[in-house]
């Protein structure tokens, strides 16, 4: 059997869905037979037995398929626990209790599932016979493969080829026509051709085969006949004698000389249906039949130019995308096979194909070693064309199998057929597809609403209930469509008329359903920034004086028709101190604490980067609490070194400043990024910084952000460099997970609200655009289909995507006024304002059909107001005073917890250990060699003029856990034996002058783009300086490093913008320092 189940806003349609998945379930058979190939039923009049597995529900979203879930398993518990007399009763509970008790063991035996994954799982299936691999990475931004695939095209330029070239001229061309302004058109060209690759990239059939010649051969014959018309014309009255009025006589001279590809002038002469009328009054009376038979063609012709000749042009300025977009598929194949990628929008078609050949469905359940007797659609308003291509196979066989299909949504509710969501096959697909040739379809209407008060359910009924009505569905569809044709505004009128039929609600008849409010308010502002300002000061009103004080923040819900009017009334709530929680509020990149911890990642990865080190150390959510430096000391301090202009970047000026928050709570990190991913990394700082600790509130955007580390070394996005290539380009995408309850005012679209429901709607702006969304489309030439913009030139086809646009406006008004459950709160425009947008002229219509026309209306009841909350913004925060940043952190910093990555650190020295047990009893070469590098670099951070800045040096570098003796009493001998060496190198010639003014340890990268690190490089007055600190006996690699260092620095713009880049040999020195051995060596250039 066929049910389908049309379920209005609040009607009980999960429920329903729910039901039915459990009544199937709870007469699923345990003696069904196991599921195998090619098995026959035993016999062709008996029903086949089915199991609990053979059933499948589609949601259209995971929340959706969590939610049924949930339900399945409540509802089986509710069945378990109940005593019922009867024996048929006492069966499904028994049952109800065994199938629980297997679903709690086995949880994917609930086969429940969005539309995408089963989408996903059929093409695994299938995928080798698809040229895939099985674990194919899913593409649902097309940018990852018009990218790479626009670079290799792009390539084969510096190839020279010629006509991709040519092509890439005539797009640049076809953009300054087009009105690009400016010199660089490439930005131009790119979004041209991008919109062209998403379009026929997701369109079946061939691509648009027509040619520059055959576009030009079809307005040529076109403009041809419409000349010749205009001539004869001109001939036949001048022969006759004939006066034409002087405004036709000039319009048939200037079609008679109309240039190719120039549409016609419009003239209200164009539109006289008699000839005669364009005639001066003497002549009127011999116009001929003959005469009016030319006129008539000519009226004709000139219409039909003036709507085919400008798409004529539109399809030669977009012919070039559309030979570059070709050419880009062309390697798409190519792509998909070798780097296992597939765009989601080639999903249905590909599992279409797949079942629609060979095996068919069959075979792909014998693949996953089950089978499918009964199908269950939710929102089945919003499938696709494509999606349903898909379903119709698998309802098929459900029903050939004996088994259903069942599936409920609700017209109304259709507000995504700007993704394809096709609202008319709720009432067609069964018929089209041919399903109701094999089984009965039963049509059901749940008739209550068990969401909303009365005051709310009886405001939509009547209003809703208006459409329903030819004359009020006309009189909307009039002020949806403006100026639109007659037969436009009929087909729009017809589709309201049958969309909102059944629109009506009962009320349940055994429950106490509270009165409830409705109020409307009709606000002042002739323009749209003066309307804003009066719902902002309403909307504050209503919230300060009313909703908050009754219902609390979490109560309340604003609803939008657009992000921007969405952020837009976020401001006015964080303006005045209301709470609030929005879906870009959520979104992970646009997080304070989020974006300080990406800039240490970037910093990390590229020390050189000074405005990811600034963000990070003045981060008041991160760094200051634990370093104890404001974000206002932090500031200052950057300021300094900025007029300073003192080499080696912030982070080095940094680490001289500060040297105690630099060796804690930096340089932990710098140093063993190498050794570790981003998500070790970002961990071992969350648990040494205390994050969770001290900002509880952020804890879901935290662990979020951890689990996209996580899930990006998953998908081979290991180190630190890609994860911020991927971040960078796809991380505002992110969000945290949406708060259960929190006690905030929510805003969100009216897209985002489906099937969402809040004790109080505010719906304060309902002035939205009711266009339909820009596509292409095609037209016939002479040598085939091309391409062209969707505009009102195309006819017929645009005409029916402008109705079903407004269809849609409406479909979104009736969502947003139905999430409602006690009070719904209603702001409009005034005239002039809104005479200006369909939809509010549309509303507008119906209130005054229903008797409202004030500027203020109420329905319900009038509740009891406690105390108002303040409506006035908070004080701001005082700014910190200017203050110098203190030496050390205050007593919540980390240092007291473990140093970061300690245990990365313990596993580094254990490897070395264990390698030679006899070095990890003694101070070693290795050691020496390390702990003399970093007094070094302690020594530059000491006062140079100091004696004792040597030993203080010394001390610090052996107070590192990497550099420590194993034994403590031999300390004070190192570090009194790599003190002489620091006083041996401070006493050599300008040293001092070049360690304060040097840069440490710098990356320069080569041809190939590996880094090299010298100790030391000094851009001297008179040469540069490269320094390399050494221990032990000397080796022919030291010197050969050095070189290789010399000919790199010898190569950057520091040194060439000073000495040329033809210095060689004069202006570089190299040094090899040995620290032990107190020796200087000189080191030539190659």
């Amino acid at each position: 059997m066929i049910e389908r189940v049309k379920a209005s806003a609040g009607s009980g349609k999960t429920h329903r869905l729910t039901g039915r998945f459990v009544d199937l379930l709870l007469a699923a058979s345990e003696a069904a037979p196991p599921p195998s190939c090619g098995r026959a039923a035993a016999s062709p009049d008996a029903p086949e037995l089915y199991g609990a597995g053979d059933i499948m529900a589609i949601t259209f979203t995971n929340k959706a398929a969590t939610e049924m879930k949930a339900r399945v398993v409540t509802l089986l518990k509710t069945l378990a626990m109940r005593r019922d007399p009867d024996t048929e009763g006492r069966r499904r509970s028994r049952k109800a209790a065994r199938e629980l008790d297997l679903l709690l063991r086995h949880a994917g035996r609930l086969n429940v599932r969005t539309i995408d994954s089963l989408l996903s799982l059929l093409l695994r299936l299938f995928s080798l016979d698809m040229g895939l691999a099985p674990d194919f990475e899913t593409v649902f931004d097309n940018a990852r493969l018009f990218d790479p695939l626009f670079d290799r095209l792009a390539a084969r330029l510096d190839a020279g080829d010629a006509a991709l070239a040519g092509l890439f001229a005539q797009a640049a061309d076809s953009v300054a026509r087009q009105g690009q302004t400016g010199f660089l058109t490439r930005q131009a060209v790119l979004e041209r051709l991008r919109r062209v690759f998403d379009h026929l990239a997701a369109s079946p059939g061939p691509l648009p085969e027509a040619g520059a010649a055959g576009i030009h051969q079809s307005s040529a014959r076109l403009s041809a006949a419409l000349r010749t018309t205009a001539r004869t014309l001109l001939e036949q009255m001048d022969a006759a004698g004939l006066e034409p009025v002087n405004h036709y006589a000039r319009l048939l001279e200037r079609v008679a000389d109309l240039p190719e590809l120039t549409a016609p002038p419009d003239s209200a002469y164009a539109g006289k249906a008699d000839v005669a009328d364009c005639l001066k009054k003497a002549s009127r009376d011999r116009a001929g039949e003959a005469l009016n038979a030319l006129h008539r063609t000519f009226l004709a012709l000139h219409a039909r130019a003036g709507q085919d000749i400008p798409l004529y042009a539109a399809a030669l300025d977009w012919l070039p995308f559309v030979s570059l977009a070709g050419r880009l598929l062309e390697g798409l194949p190519e792509m998909i096979r070798e780097e296992s990628l597939l765009p989601a929008s080639l999903w249905p078609s590909r599992v279409g194909q797949a079942l629609g050949g060979g095996g068919g469905v069959p075979d792909a359940w014998c693949r996953m070693g089950t089978r499918l007797t009964h199908l269950l659609i939710d929102e089945f308003q919003d499938t696709s064309r494509s999606q349903w291509g898909v379903l119709d196979l698998l309802s098929a066989e459900c029903l050939s199998r004996g088994g259903g299909l069942f599936y409920v949504g609700d017209v109304k509710q259709a507000i995504y057929g700007w993704r394809g969501g096709a609202a008319r096959l709720f009432d067609t697909a069964v018929t089209d597809s041919g399903l109701d040739r094999l089984a009965a379809v039963a049509d059901e209407t749940l008739p209550c609403n068990w969401r909303s008060s009365r005051a709310v359910v009886d405001f939509n009924n009547r209003f809703f209930g208006l459409l329903a009505a030819p004359g009020p569905a006309l009189s909307a569809a009039g002020e949806l469509l403006g100026k639109a044709p007659e037969e436009d505004r009929r087909e729009l009128a017809r589709r309201l008329a049958a969309a909102y039929a059944d629109c009506a609600q009962a009320l349940p008849p055994d429950r106490d359903v509270p009165l409830g409010r409705v109020s409307l308010r009709r606000l002042p502002g002739d323009l749209a920034p003066d309307y804003a300002a009066s719902a902002r000061e309403a909307c504050l009103e209503l919230l300060t004086a009313d909703l908050l004080p009754r219902l609390g923040p979490s109560g309340v819900a604003i609803l939008a028709r657009t992000n921007p009017q969405a952020e837009r009334i976020s401001r006015w709530l964080v303006e005045a101190g209301i709470p609030v929680v929005t879906e870009n509020s959520l979104r992970l990149a646009d997080h304070p604490l989020i974006r300080a911890l990406a800039a240490f990642l970037a910093f990390v990865d590229y020390p050189g980067d000074n405005l990811a080190f600034f963000t990070f150390i003045s981060s008041p959510e991160l760094f200051a609490p634990v370093s104890g430096l404001s974000a206002a000391a932090i500031h200052d301090w950057a300021a300094d070194v900025g007029q300073g202009g003192r080499p080696g970047g912030l982070a080095a000026a940094f680490s001289r400043d500060f040297p105690d928050v630099w060796r804690r709570l930096v340089r932990p990190y710098a140093r063993q990024a190498g050794l570790t991913g981003a998500y070790d990394l970002v961990r071992e700082l969350v648990a040494a910084y205390g994050v969770l600790s001290r900002r509880p509130d952020d804890e879901a955007f935290v662990r979020r952000f951890l689990e996209v580390l996580y899930l990006a070394e998953e998908r081979g996005a290991g180190s630190i460099s890609s994860f911020l290539s991927w971040w960078t380009q796809s991380g505002f995408e992110e969000k945290a997970p949406q708060p259960e309850h929190v006690e905030a005012v929510r805003v969100l679209t009216m897209h985002k609200a489906k099937g969402l429901e809040y004790p109080a709607v505010i719906v304060p702006f309902h002035h939205f655009r009711a266009d339909p969304p820009a596509d292409f489309g095609r037209i016939a030439m002479e040598d085939g289909e091309a391409l062209v913009p969707m505009c009102e030139a195309m006819g017929e086809p645009q005409r029916l995507r402008r109705v079903e646009a407004c269809l849609e406006q409406m479909h979104l008004l009736y969502v947003a006024w139905t999430r409602a459950a006690r009070e719904l709160h209603l702001f409009f425009p005034t005239f002039p304002l809104a005479g200006k947008n369909p939809v509010t002229r549309a509303a507008d219509a119906l209130l005054r059909q229903m008797g409202i026309s004030d500027d203020a209306a109420f329905f319900g009841e009038e509740p009891t107001v406690a105390a108002a909350m303040p409506a006035e913004a908070p004080p701001p925060e005082a700014v910190p005073p200017k203050a110098t940043p203190p030496e050390t952190a205050g007593p919540d910093a980390a240092g007291a917890v473990e140093p970061p990555l300690a245990w990365i650190m313990r596993l580094k020295v254990y490897r070395n250990s264990v390698r030679d047990v006899r070095d990890s009893l003694g101070f070693t070469e290795k050691k020496r060699g390390l702990t003399a590098h970093a007094a070094v670099e302690a020594l530059r951070r000491q006062d140079l003029a100091d004696p004792g800045a040597p030993l203080a040096a010394a001390r610090e570098a052996l107070a590192g856990r990497d550099c420590a003796p194993p034994d403590p009493r031999q300390t004070d001998d190192v570090a009194k034996d790599i003190a002489d060496g620091l006083s041996w190198l401070l006493s050599l010639p300008d040293m001092a002058d070049h360690l304060a003014r040097g840069l440490s340890e710098r990356d320069i990268l080569d041809e190939g783009g590996h880094k090299h690190r010298p100790d030391l490089l000094v851009f001297a007055k008179d040469h540069t300086l490269v320094a390399d600190f050494k221990t032990g006996a000397p080796s022919p690699d030291h010197a050969a490093q050095v070189r290789r260092y010399l000919r790199l620095a010898g190569r950057l713009p520091e040194h060439t913008a000073r000495f040329g880049a033809d210095s060689g040999k004069t202006r570089l020195r190299g040094l090899l320092l040995y620290l032990d051995r107190r020796d200087a060596v000189r080191v030539d250039p190659e």
